[in-house]
């Protein structure tokens, strides 16, 4: 059986335009999903770099397909029963800070940078005086600032 990467290949590197916090379900399949969208149109022509802002888990799978993956979207669009499949491409490259901060903080060097997305909740934005521009920040908004 061939694998995600093997079956898509991308049309063209796009450049960095937005990072984004966290890899999970719901950025990819509605913000990076957007994005693509935005980009086979020809609005947006950019790509994605996701920040892993958490010590636990692996981006391991993730990067195995070169950062492609299947959104499904099922439901009723006027009255009509939708089953689509999208392979989403916008996501061009990651980062775990917690193994490569220095690629993490050369993100805020892209030129093209444009956009940071994040669905950090309430819990998520807290004030943690151990958090310093010496080390790794442990909170959201130590990482988001270090990128200043």
């Amino acid at each position: 059986m061939q694998t995600i990467n093997q079956l898509h290949k991308r049309q063209k590197e796009l450049p960095i335009k937005a990072v984004q916090f966290g890899e999970g379900n719901f950025l990819r399949a509605f913000a990076d999903y957007m994005i693509d969208v935005a980009n086979k149109k020809g609005f947006f022509n950019g790509s994605v770099a996701i920040v892993k802002p958490i010590e636990f888990g692996s981006l391991e799978r993730f990067e195995k397909q070169d950062n492609l993956y299947t959104v499904i979207l099922r439901g009723k669009l006027d009255g009509k029963t939708v089953n689509n499949s999208r392979v989403i491409t916008s996501v061009s490259k990651t980062v775990v800070c917690y193994e490569d901060f220095e690629g993490y903080i050369s993100l805020s060097k892209i030129p093209t940078l444009q956009i940071i997305i994040s669905n950090t909740t309430e819990a998520g934005i807290v004030l943690d005086l151990s958090d310093t521009m010496d080390g790794i920040p442990k909170t959201y908004p130590g990482k988001s600032t270090s990128l200043v």
